[in-house]
């Protein structure tokens, strides 16, 4: 028996199969939200951009070396875990910074290097460093600020003019003799201070040493991002209390922050990947940092100055350290 299918029974056949095809089509469309939200998700913890188009391949167990960390729009190429990694580094060099004033760049950029490029390891630190500056200089106000800058100007313009010098030149200068030449006297200067050497300097001879002191302190941050000791070592040298020390080095850093944002934004060291894998690094620089400030209020100047002249020994020998592993 043959069936007739009329035009009444085609519609009603018709009208029955569309919601099985628009079922069909709803999960298809969930699934693609899904699948773009995984997506989404992943990008962001490599520090990829979502809107890139570039997707991660292999994250875990990415390989992390050389150009292949910067290479097609990856943000580091890191997988979670070494994500997570350089945020508990970040966290920790935050708190240090807000305890003792500094520290925090040196801290990162030595942690980075066990799993990132150098290039990678400066940009990631850079904007972090300007943030926790910031706070840092301004915590009293805007007056304190103005008289700091202007008391401690030499060292400012100077570290200003060689930080831009030397950023230039990131890529063709071996930072071994560098990392060496920093570390080693670094390090002496803090142990004769702990060891109860006086090695204040002299009042004629300030002006001079500010000058000198910025200048080395500009030529080593614009290739390693650390210019910090050179500093330092000028404000034990003059017997600085805990809040001009404080102050001036958040001063002093914030300018310096700032110069070194502009000149690697020029050298090539920061890009749209790695300005995005930095920003990431500002939040947990900022709650380390606030914890920090808590230990600092409550320590005397005795007991301030100590911690500063170990911690400053613990990273010239860092630093000699990176001049040969």
């Amino acid at each position: 028996m043959t069936t007739r299918i009329t035009p009444a029974s085609r519609a009603i056949a018709m009208t029955r199969s569309v919601p099985s095809t628009t079922a069909r089509f709803g999960c298809s469309m969930q699934r693609q939200r899904c699948h773009s939200k995984v997506a989404i998700t992943r990008n962001l913890m490599a520090g990829v951009q979502g809107c890139s188009g570039t997707t991660l391949t292999g994250a875990v167990g990415a390989d992390l070396s050389g150009a292949n960390v910067l290479a097609g729009g990856a943000m580091a190429g890191l997988d979670p875990w070494h994500f997570g990694i350089a945020l508990l580094i970040t966290l920790f060099a935050g708190f240090v910074k807000g305890a003792v004033g500094f520290a925090m760049p040196m801290i990162m950029i030595s942690g980075f290097s066990s799993f990132l490029p150098p290039e990678l390891a400066l940009a990631g630190l850079i904007l972090p460093t300007v943030a926790t500056n910031l706070s840092q200089a301004f915590r009293h106000g805007w007056q304190p600020v103005r008289q700091t800058a202007w008391t401690y100007r030499r060292i400012l313009i100077a570290t200003v003019v060689f930080i831009l010098i030397s950023a230039s030149f990131v890529h063709v200068i071996p930072q071994t003799l560098f990392l060496l030449l920093l570390g080693v006297p670094i390090t002496v200067f803090g142990l004769l201070q702990l060891a109860g050497v006086n090695l204040a300097l002299r009042l004629e001879h300030r002006a001079r040493a500010e000058w000198i002191l910025g200048a080395v302190g500009g030529l080593y941050g614009g290739i390693s991002g650390v210019w910090g000791p050179p500093l330092l070592v000028y404000l034990l040298s003059i017997k600085a209390d805990k809040l001009e020390t404080v102050r001036a080095q958040g001063v002093v850093f914030l300018i310096g922050a700032v110069v070194l944002l502009v000149a690697h934004l020029q050298s090539g060291v920061l890009t749209a990947q790695t300005l995005t894998f930095s920003a990431l690094l500002v939040i947990p620089a900022q709650i380390g940092q606030s914890f920090g400030s808590r230990i600092q209020d409550r320590l005397n100047q005795t007991r301030f100055r100590s911690w500063t002249l170990a911690l400053l020994v613990v990273t010239g020998l860092n630093l000699a350290r990176k001049a040969f592993w």
